[in-house]
């Protein structure tokens, strides 16, 4: 069964890149036209918009914008736009409509470059029909005589390309305006200029009730957006109301999906915001996720006590790459399993999705399986202890009962056994026996690894008294286990230090102040740019054949040297925060940073974890481990109980 987010899901993901979750729209950002905040319907479903691109000021304090300005990097960008027009005139000689996408090209870039506005008031799903109510704006500017021209000459060449089934001129306002039909599931659009303004009408939205509200007020919810966006030069703004939506799909004629949603905490959410904007040297993007009532199901970890500095103790000062979060594991599995017990066929299809993390009378693992874990997880990559990108992830995690860890160690072994990759012959061993696991005695105690043959990994992990220590190889393992006490941290990083600090620059919300950071993640971009940078340009050339720009596997020259771009990159960092409104994400650094691909990604398989639940889909099983139980009595731990680190 399919439900509206997985039907608009991926649209809605692909709209809103642009603007909010840190694809680079609207940088450096033009001047604001508040007819496109005016066109936003009163009762809004979902809102996107991203400013207009200006030419890049190169004595800005912004470091995206004097990087923009660069004449190397302007040179790649227009060599780029060379080659895929290049690339897309090469069209098939038996192709119907032949050299017509260079048009749609011109369209595009012509949307993209200008500040636009895509709304959905209203929409409707019967069975694959869909009816929906919504439209876009882009505002021309001084360029609206032009587009005016090429909107007329190359209106139906675009939308043919586009595989439209029928094009028809209607005559509208004194000029002709196009109704244009796609697929007989969707709505049709009807395409005109007014003014300086192109606007698309969608389904049942007609193009008088656009052209009214361009001079009446902005709506109440998009003020409340951009009064917590708070960006004097804002570049993009995503908003997506997901009660509406969750009113419009399958659940909310489903009492048993309704009240799973409840229980999982899903309908606590009313909306998401998310955008993105320049301050001072950085880009910053920020979302916003309101929680109603007190956190339960899977926004427990929203009511997690809050990072310290001595939380990022395990990960070292030099580290490219790291995340620090509190996520209380057994918690969250535990919500999630009441949810499934409150209904008999939800609990056996909830299984499915669950796999090996389920725990009770009929599961596999122990039901306090995790319990002996902490809350305080952090991952790093650093160079100083052998990583080269990622090659070097390795992770943390307390123990805070070493007795019942030890107890259920066999479980932890066999999990990791049974969902390693085919072992080949060179592994020693039988699959899924356990010698293919092995281990050796290092700093009092020992440390595991997994035999992945020539897969060229080697996953680690060390058990001690009060810490569990896992990484992709053992080197990294030892490396962690021989740190000197005291080291430098990644707490030392001034970018990091300001965040745990409180410093109210980094606390952006002054209308909802946060009470605890739950998460930070950091990003040496300077560094990590320094290595893969050369990797890029050795491999551009394969790739650019293989995509048809082969003008750019010509001239390698008009690639941007590695001081042009690297001088103005600074190290990034993301923070989750509570606030008394619900969750902040916020990332800031010299390029932009993510909001909402996680919220969208979630909407977009709605229907995937929901139908394995209430069992509506057939071999659609998720692609999750299982731990199968042990067959006759369970095995000794392999790990005894080392003294503390």
């Amino acid at each position: 069964m399919e439900t509206v987010f997985s039907q608009i899901g991926p649209w809605l993901f692909l709209l809103s890149i642009g603007s909010g979750m840190g694809v680079p729209l609207g940088i450096p950002p033009g001047p604001d036209d508040p007819v496109i905040s005016r066109v936003a319907p009163a009762d809004c479903v979902f809102y996107t918009t991203w400013s207009a691109t200006v030419p890049a000021d190169p004595h800005s304090d912004n470091q995206a914008e004097q990087m923009l300005a660069e004449p190397e990097v302007r040179l790649f960008g227009e060599h780029i736009e060379k080659w895929i027009r290049h690339a897309i005139n090469q069209a098939p000689p038996d192709r119907e409509v032949n050299g017509l996408t260079d048009a749609t090209f011109d369209t595009l870039l012509l949307v993209l470059r200008h500040q636009t506005a895509l709304f959905v008031s209203d929409v409707k799903f019967k069975g694959k029909r869909v009816s929906a109510k919504g439209g876009m704006v882009v505002a021309l500017g001084a360029d609206a005589p032009l587009a005016r021209r090429l909107f007329h000459q190359h209106v139906r060449s675009f939308f043919i390309n586009l595989n439209a089934q029928s094009i028809e001129t209607i005559p509208f306002q004194g000029d002709n305006w196009y109704r244009v039909k796609t697929t007989p599931d969707f709505p049709s659009l009807l395409v005109g200029i007014k003014d300086s303004y192109l606007i698309v009408a969608v389904g049942e939205e007609s193009p008088d009730a656009i052209l009214h509200r361009m001079h009446g007020p902005v709506p109440a919810w998009l003020v409340q957006a951009q009064r917590l966006a708070a960006f004097q030069r804002p570049t993009g703004l995503t908003y997506i109301n997901l009660k509406r939506l969750r009113e419009a799909s399958a659940a909310s004629a489903d009492p048993r999906r309704r009240k799973w949603l409840e229980l999982l905490g899903v309908t606590q959410v009313p909306w998401v915001m998310s955008a993105s904007g320049l301050i001072g040297p950085d880009v910053v993007t920020r979302t916003i996720l309101p929680i109603e009532g007190p956190p339960r199901g899977l926004l427990l970890p929203a009511a997690a006590r809050g990072l310290q500095r001595e939380d990022l103790a395990s990960i070292p000062r030099d580290a490219t790459i790291a995340l620090a979060a509190r996520f209380d594991l057994q918690k969250t599995l535990n919500a999630v399993s009441s949810a499934a017990n409150s209904d008999p066929g939800v609990k056996q299809n909830a299984s499915k999705v669950l796999g090996p993390f389920q725990s009770g009378d009929d599961s596999p693992l122990p039901p306090d399986t995790f319990e002996s874990l902490g809350d305080r997880w952090c991952f790093y990559n650093s160079p100083g202890e052998g990583s080269m990108v990622l090659t070097g992830l390795t992770g943390t995690v307390p123990i805070i009962d070493r007795q019942t860890f030890s107890k259920h160690y066999d479980v932890f072994n066999r999990f990791v056994m049974q969902n390693l990759p085919p072992e080949d012959s060179s592994g020693g061993g039988a699959p899924g026996t356990p010698g293919r696991v092995r281990r050796f005695p290092f700093a009092g105690g020992e440390i595991h690894y997994a035999s992945m043959g020539e897969v060229g990994l080697a996953p680690a992990w060390w058990v001690g008294d009060k810490e569990l220590v896992f990484a992709l190889a053992p080197q990294n393992v030892k490396a962690y286990l021989s740190r000197p006490t005291g080291s430098p941290s990644l707490a030392d990083v001034p970018e990091v230090a300001r965040e745990l600090s409180g410093d109210p620059q980094a606390a952006p919300l002054r209308e909802h102040p946060a009470r605890s950071l739950l998460a930070i993640g950091y990003l040496d971009a300077p560094r990590m740019f320094e290595t893969v940078y050369p990797m890029l340009i050795f491999a551009a050339p394969s790739y650019l054949g293989a995509n048809g720009m082969v003008e750019g596997r010509r001239d390698m020259s008009v690639f941007p040297s590695l001081p042009s771009v690297g001088r103005h990159l600074r190290p990034g960092v993301a923070c989750l925060r509570r606030t008394d409104l619900g969750l902040e994400l916020t990332s800031r650094g010299s390029m932009p940073g993510f909001g909402l691909a996680a919220p969208v990604m979630f909407l977009a398989w709605d229907s995937q974890w929901l139908n394995l639940v209430f069992g509506d889909s057939e071999n659609n099983v998720p692609p999750v481990p299982v731990l199968v139980p042990a067959a006759g009595p369970a095995a000794a731990p392999l790990v005894p109980l080392p003294a503390h680190k």
